[in-house]
């Protein structure tokens, strides 16, 4: 017999003598509907007789295990049979499962279920301890049916046996339907995790400013890190730290025995660490030697060069600066060897060299060369050849060297200029490189980066050599002038044109023309 109590009691008490049962919560405050049983069954025939208001509920008792950071459970009940009357069953727990939540029963280890009318499903969550090993039984019993559901995530290694899988479709999830009295075990492992990176350096800039008693320095990182974290950069011996920002705020360090610990925060942070380093500028400058104790990409080093350096050779990482001059000067060299070779030129090979170096600093190179070489090649032709009566060719020609040489006199005392007053022009170029500014590039460093390095000498080394060339220059000069105006006044300066001879030969010319158009 069902007792359904509208009014829920506060206290309720039951006598009866041993031949009745009754089911349900009886709690104080938490009275429910009652269900009363006969203990006796009336046999027939040495067999129970099931009437219809006996007919006992069946259900489905679903397991929903998912093993994430935390392992959590999920039962629910589910009643296969129909909604007419209340059910009442003892649930056994897993082991190690610890239940969630207010207003549920358990006594013994089991949660006590009980389904109203009209009531099909009662659930409740629950949290599993973590071991290696979990055995799941499926009770002897003719109440219930059991499913067993398990998902989990990359974290966790499994593996089962005991019962064969029902594929459910989705990827970390198996389920099993076991028959009662089947076992299950499930052995759980988490995998060991490789040891990697924490901290990754994109990218890196190295700022060198050198002066002549000490070098400004600032090295910028992007760094990226999933711990927060304490990271040693090794500085180089002497440095004396001005100023560290993370993403732009001021952070008060000191360098301990050549070492410096950055705090690193979880996440993307620039750092900007900036020093001075106490030493002469010297003929070969090298940029500092930093270990950063973690490899990275994207490598930068810019050296601004002071101006009152003479920058002879450049070198470091690959991507970079070159003096592109020597290669113009070996050029030079052979176009000087050939030259030497013209007879009718008074310059020698130690001549053309001399000359043509100290026409490598001018801005105009090419032009210069040409006009200069030109004009000296031009006067060698003059003396050579002979007009004989051409008057107006020679006329003309010596309207050309006179206009020659005085572009040729003008292009050697700009490249004078140039190299008296002027910066060196030694054609650095290359990833952005020009003059006094260097740039390098890598793409790929090691733990220690990169370094750059440069020869250089002091800009009065360059200026002394200039004038020395300016003083050959002057004194040459006198002597190719006064071998130029023998070339130049040989056969004379100007011819004088007959303008009679000339007119009567346009007259004959004139009348010769008609007599033909008549025939």
């Amino acid at each position: 017999m069902q007792l359904i109590l509208p009014l829920k009691p506060q206290q309720i008490s039951f006598i009866s003598d041993e031949n009745w049962l009754i089911e349900g919560n009886r709690n104080s405050g938490h009275i429910s509907d009652l269900l009363l049983k006969r203990l006796n069954e009336v046999k027939q025939d040495n067999k129970a007789v099931l009437t219809a208001r006996h007919f006992p509920g069946f259900l489905q008792v679903e397991r929903r295990l998912h093993f994430a950071q935390q392992w959590e459970l999920e039962t629910i009940v589910t009643r296969l049979t129909p909604m007419d009357t209340v059910v009442r069953v003892a649930i056994p727990l897993l082991e190690g499962e610890q239940v969630l939540g207010e207003a549920l029963t358990v006594k013994n280890n089991n949660m006590q279920v009980q389904l109203q009318q009209n009531q099909q499903h009662f659930s409740w969550r629950s949290l599993l301890n973590q071991t290696d090993t979990i055995n799941l039984k499926a009770q002897q019993t003719d109440q219930w049916i059991e499913h067993w559901n398990l998902s989990w995530q990359p974290i966790w290694h499994i593996e089962w046996q005991g019962l064969p899988l029902i594929s459910n479709g989705k990827i970390g999830s198996v389920s099993w339907q076991p028959w009662p009295g089947e076992q299950l075990d499930l052995q759980v492992q988490r995998p060991i995790s490789e040891q990697g990176q924490t901290l990754t350096l994109d990218g890196s800039v190295l700022h060198v400013k050198p002066g002549q008693r000490s070098s400004d320095i600032e090295l910028s990182l992007s760094l990226r890190s999933s711990l927060g974290q304490q990271h040693t950069i090794n500085m180089p011996a002497g440095a004396i730290l001005s100023d560290v920002t993370i993403n732009g705020r001021d952070i008060p360090l000191q360098i301990v025995d050549d070492s410096l610990i950055l705090p690193i925060n979880p996440g993307k942070q620039l750092a900007e660490i900036k020093w001075r380093q106490t030493a002469e500028l010297t003929t070969m400058m090298y940029t500092p030697k930093l270990g950063l104790g973690l490899t990275g990409v994207n490598h930068e080093i810019e050296l601004f060069m002071p101006s009152d350096r003479w920058l002879l050779a450049v070198g470091g990482p690959n991507l970079g600066p070159a003096v592109l001059m020597w290669g113009v000067l070996f050029i030079l060299f052979i176009l000087a060897f050939v030259l030497a070779r013209l007879q009718f030129t008074p310059l020698k090979s130690q001549d053309w060299i001399l000359l043509l170096l100290g026409l490598t600093q001018a801005s105009m190179l090419m032009l210069m060369l040409i006009i200069v070489v030109g004009w000296i090649i031009a006067l060698g032709i003059r003396d050579k050849r002979d007009w004989a009566e051409n008057r107006i060719g020679f006329n003309i020609s010596q309207v050309a060297l006179g206009v020659l040489t005085i572009a040729a006199l003008t292009s050697l005392l700009f490249a004078i200029e140039q190299g008296l007053l002027g910066q060196p022009e030694m054609q650095i170029l290359g990833n952005g490189s020009h003059n006094n500014y260097l740039h390098w590039y890598q793409d790929h460093n090691d733990k220690i980066l990169p370094q750059a390095w440069v020869i250089s000498l002091p800009l009065y080394v360059y200026r002394i050599l200039m004038m020395l060339w300016s003083l050959w220059l002057a004194f040459a000069l006198l002597s190719w002038l006064k071998w130029g105006w023998q070339c130049f006044s040989r056969d004379g300066i100007w011819r004088h044109i007959n303008l009679d001879m000339s007119a009567n030969k346009l007259s004959s010319f004139k009348n010769n023309t008609n007599d033909k158009n008549k025939s």
